[in-house]
């Protein structure tokens, strides 16, 4: 019986296997004429626009290899590449775009409006069309090695390609290569080529290597010691080495989380495979502050519709976040990030408790005492800062407000104690106020002090 399933077991692996690999041949050998020639006739009027251009390109396609291929084949024959904007551009780290999707579909309008760009515009570009057409796409940002640069690789990553998914299967592209070569003098070639769609990967590897291991897909991916060797030594340890690495189980991982977490786990998957990588840092952090700008624009926005629990846990995994970045890289903005998220996060609360209805007693109080020790941290590390000085002022008068409404409504029998710590907290809030600079400062104080005095009488009954 036991050999019986193994045979089975070992059957249904190499019926996987054929059918994988009889897929992955009929795709990279299917014979793409026909929309080749539609796709060279697009009319001017069709490419106004990414929805025009896609929807046109797309229109005689019978199915999503056409359409990638379509995608492909008027990219690689209608784009220049920009050399000006090559030689002075890096791997982007763009830490101050709050909605990065935005970002990047200027990048693919620019590309087609100018007709011309570098990898990272035809990269968004093929990326934007694809996303119109629901075929699964990826940009993939790491090093690559350039005949007209006698194949050294740069130190730090500074190319893009993509990975599209057909019926379920990865594949590799480069829409930049595809469109033409730089010579020895570093000009573009125009000189269209098939040689850069759905490559195989033990082929695009010679060539390209992507910070995350699993967009390699190869069973045992190789690392940036052996990138930099010549194609025969790569090609030589591709074959020799055993499986190690399972990269559709993590790009599965990645699949199924939410969009804008997807791209955050690539590049810790990057971090993980390099850890001394000084750019992967860079690279990695910045993912961090992009999946905490996109969690933080929608609070911003809809804060109140949010329940405490989630307005709380929200705000605390954007500064997890930004402080995940921080650890990784010294980029200033990520700690003026991380300052504001918290003072919005301060504000948000105040304005939440302020406005909610039927909140109870004891659920005010939780809260207040929260947002209280929120601005204690923020005092802490800026005692400088007068907004943040008023903020927790505001945030002891408050905490005393919500400690006497719970003692008149609920404590039976009160003691000189209970007066005492409301005394405290008004005092304390007295003291801040003093420190700013609002013109609701004098206000602030005038309230203190009626409700210090009011205290201190009752403390005298005692």
């Amino acid at each position: 019986m036991e050999q019986k399933t193994l045979l089975f077991n070992l059957s249904l692996f190499l019926f996987l296997l054929f059918s994988t690999k009889t897929q992955a041949q009929e795709v990279r050998n299917y014979n793409f004429s026909q929309i080749d020639a539609y796709t060279a006739k697009v009319p001017e009027k069709s490419t106004r626009n990414i929805e025009q251009l896609g929807t046109y390109l797309s229109k005689k396609a019978k199915n999503d290899v056409e359409k990638v291929r379509a995608f492909y084949y008027w990219l690689t024959h209608e784009i220049a590449y920009d050399v000006k904007t090559a030689d002075n551009t890096s791997l982007s780290t763009v830490y101050t775009v709050k909605d990065i999707n935005q970002h990047r579909l200027n990048i693919a309008k620019k590309t087609l409006s100018k007709r011309k760009a570098v990898c990272q515009g035809y990269s968004e570009l093929f990326r934007q069309l694809c996303k119109q057409a629901e075929i699964p796409v990826y940009v993939i940002n790491g090093y690559s090695k350039q005949e007209y640069r006698n194949n050294t690789v740069r130190e730090r990553p500074a190319h893009a390609w993509n990975a599209v998914q057909i019926d379920g299967k990865w594949y590799l592209l480069d829409v930049t290569w595809g469109a033409g070569i730089r010579n020895s003098s570093g000009a573009f070639v125009p000189n269209p080529t098939d040689k850069w769609f759905l490559t195989e990967p033990s082929t695009f590897v010679l060539t390209h290597l992507p910070l995350d291991p699993s967009w390699q897909l190869l069973d045992c991916p190789i690392n940036l010691e052996t990138f930099k060797k010549d194609g025969a030594q790569i090609s030589k340890q591709i074959q020799s080495k055993p499986a190690c690495y399972d990269y559709e189980q993590k790009l599965a991982e990645i699949s199924s989380l939410p969009q804008r977490e997807q791209e955050l786990q690539s590049a810790i998957n990057a971090y993980e495979a390099d850890k001394e990588n000084i750019y992967i840092k860079d690279y990695t952090a910045m993912k961090y502050m992009n999946v905490a700008n996109r969690m933080g624009q929608k609070l911003a926005n809809n804060y109140r519709d949010y329940p405490f629990d989630q307005l709380i846990k929200s705000y605390e995994r954007i500064i997890d976040l930004y402080q995940n970045a921080a650890q990784l890289s010294d980029q200033k903005s990520i700690a003026e990030n991380i300052l504001r998220t918290r003072i919005n996060y301060a504000n948000d609360l105040s304005n939440k408790i302020y406005y909610a209805d039927n909140l109870s007693i004891d659920s005010t109080g939780f809260f207040r005492h929260k947002l209280l020790k929120l601005c204690e941290q923020l005092y802490k590390d800026e005692p400088k800062n007068t907004t943040i000085v008023e903020m927790l002022g505001d945030a002891h008068f408050n905490y005393a407000v919500a400690l006497e409404t719970k003692l008149v409504e609920h404590v039976k029998t009160p003691t000189a104690n209970h007066h005492q710590k409301i005394l405290i907290h008004l005092k304390e809030a007295k003291k801040y106020f003093k420190k700013g600079r609002s013109a609701q400062v004098s206000e602030r104080i005038r309230s203190c002090d009626r409700f210090i005095r009011v205290q201190e009488n009752m403390i005298k009954r005692f």
